[in-house]
């Protein structure tokens, strides 16, 4: 019988052994939790059908859950198929998403990405029957080098690629256009794991055609391809991220004036020395005002004083360093940057649907 000194023991060794399974788990289920709150729901988006679907379909793709399901559906990878139809249907739930918040409800968009939809997985599985799989495997690495299965193998990546597309142009519309820092962080994330998306399926398409026309065993085998791994996983990451940090307003903000504070340290000790009388706190070390839960106060002490050797003509900043007193002043205010702020608009009134009121 596992004691519980063997429990811990064994799930180390497989955090140690699976760190892309670990990280997959932790993010599809942050991002799940971010969108099931109360105000996300209420917004009747499609934004948490999608994550939902795209959740489920990651932990398919964990290998213990893989190897635990797929014998149970007749040892044959239908597990692999499902994963594939779980993404499909995803991504058309967030392309819907990203319409609706674009475009507006009732476009004859939403209708076409339905349709698509329905082809791609039809398609999926019309591929799927017709090739053989015979050796149960997540990635299906065993499998490889002819025309059929790569082609199955190449219809989720491009399904994500023309789904990429669009985030990243709806993505670089909306991101300088907005003036809360979560969102633009947020966006920032989410386009980045676009990106990511587009060098997947590149990668994809390349490494399918080198096995048909060269070498049909090329990054499959044992290792599988670690190039695509690597990209998913990150991707992964940055997509839970990115919906997560999207709505956390007050989270980024404190994390963004510990930024600050880490900037401005060095320019307030020298500041300080030639007048050490103007200071009501000292020479205070940077670590102990990291960790205070109110950075803020440290913070705006520090810029105050800074402001005050300024006025007392001891301290003449440069440019940057105007900059950065200005960028300060404009974060304790809480005053938005000179932009309209689109916070009902876009990709951007999605992620905000979920912050405090």
């Amino acid at each position: 019988m596992m004691t519980f000194l063997d429990a811990v023991a064994a799930v180390l060794r497989w955090l140690v052994e699976s760190p892309v399974d670990a990280i997959t788990i932790v993010v599809a289920t942050v991002a799940s939790v971010s969108v099931l709150r109360k105000k996300m729901r209420e917004r009747r988006s499609m934004l948490p059908s999608g994550v939902l679907l795209w959740s489920a379909a990651c932990i398919l793709q964990i290998h213990v859950v893989y190897d635990f399901i797929d014998p149970l559906l007749g040892g044959s990878n239908v597990t692999n198929l499902l994963y594939r139809i779980l993404v499909t249907a995803a991504l058309g739930c967030l392309e819907v998403m990203v319409i609706r918040a674009t475009k507006g409800r009732g476009t004859p968009w939403e209708a076409l990405v339905a349709a698509v939809v329905v082809a791609m997985i039809a398609l999926q599985t019309l591929i799927f029957a017709v090739n053989s799989w015979p050796v149960t495997d997540t990635y299906l690495s065993e499998d490889g080098g002819e025309i059929g299965r790569e082609l199955f193998w190449n219809v989720m990546p491009l399904c994500i690629g023309v789904f990429s597309v669009h985030v990243i142009l709806t993505v670089g519309a909306e991101w300088r256009a907005h003036s809360v820092r979560a969102t633009r962080w947020g966006l920032a994330l989410i386009g980045f794991a676009a990106a990511l998306d587009l060098l997947w399926l590149v990668e994809n398409l390349a490494t399918s055609t080198y096995r048909v026309l060269a070498d049909s065993r090329f990054f499959l085998g044992p290792n599988g391809d670690v190039v695509g791994a690597l990209l998913v996983g990150t991707m992964i990451a940055c997509t839970g991220l990115g919906v997560a940090v999207g709505s956390a307003e007050r989270l980024v903000d404190h994390l963004w004036m510990r930024l600050l504070l880490i900037r401005a340290t060095p320019t307030w000790h020298r500041v300080i020395k030639s007048a050490p009388e103007l200071t009501l706190t000292g020479s205070t070390g940077l670590a102990s005002s990291l960790l205070t839960l109110e950075v803020e106060h440290v913070l705006y002490r520090r810029w105050k004083e800074m402001l005050d050797c300024e006025r007392a003509g001891k301290f003449t900043p440069t440019d940057a360093e105007r900059g950065l007193l200005e960028e300060i002043g404009r974060t304790l205010s809480g005053s938005p940057a000179e932009t309209p702020d689109r916070e009902h608009a876009g990709l951007s009134g999605l992620l905000t649907a979920g912050r405090a009121s």
